[in-house]
């Protein structure tokens, strides 16, 4: 006999003990509409905040990859000047949706555009994601362009052609209030936050 003919105690029926009331019913709907509104709107900036986080492990690679061409020397041939010295990457928030991989043919420690080799292709953020702020130094001042470089066979690392300073690029994407920083320490190592 199903559980639920069986007599219950005193010889009583258990028909239509185990049911909810419609109060707890219209409880648990809310419940489900207000959890389902909330995964809906986080979810719409999802897109845009992947971007961002993708682009900044994407700069943070190439910085690595600029590290390891100086560390491993990397063969390049300058055009204008004389040998390669070693090699970094460029921000400008003049063009804040690109940065460019280099090699150093002036001995300066720092990109030159018209003595310095670019390594293959201007290298583009993500759809919306731009450089929001670049800043040198301990204190953070502001400036207009980054040239991170390292100069093997340590690599010592330059920024902006002074030696192991710390620097921070500051990527953003439109619609969204969020940042990822890419900080980058004076012995070269970078930490995205």
């Amino acid at each position: 006999m199903p559980k639920f003919l069986k007599p219950g105690p005193a010889g009583k029926n258990l028909i239509g003990r185990g049911g909810y009331s419609l109060i707890e019913l219209l409880v648990v709907i809310v419940m489900i509409g207000i959890l389902s509104g909330v995964i809906f709107a986080s979810s719409r900036n999802s897109p845009k905040t992947l971007s961002l986080d993708r682009s900044a492990q994407k700069a943070n690679q190439d910085i690595s990859q600029a590290r390891g061409m100086a560390m491993g020397g990397y063969l390049a041939t300058c055009t204008v000047g004389g040998p390669v010295n070693g090699y970094g990457i460029f921000f400008s928030t003049a063009s804040p949706s690109q940065y460019l991989v280099y090699a150093n043919c002036d001995a300066d420690n720092k990109y030159s555009a018209s003595l310095d080799k670019q390594i293959g292709n201007s290298l583009s953020l993500e759809s919306g994601v731009s450089v929001s702020s670049l800043k040198t130094g301990v204190s953070g001042t502001a400036t207009t362009s980054i040239s991170i470089f390292f100069l093997p066979p340590d690599p010592i690392l330059y920024t902006n052609g002074t030696a192991r300073v710390t620097s921070s690029v500051v990527l953003s994407v439109s619609g969204l209030s969020q940042t990822k920083t890419l900080n980058v320490s004076g012995s070269g190592i970078v930490n995205v936050k």
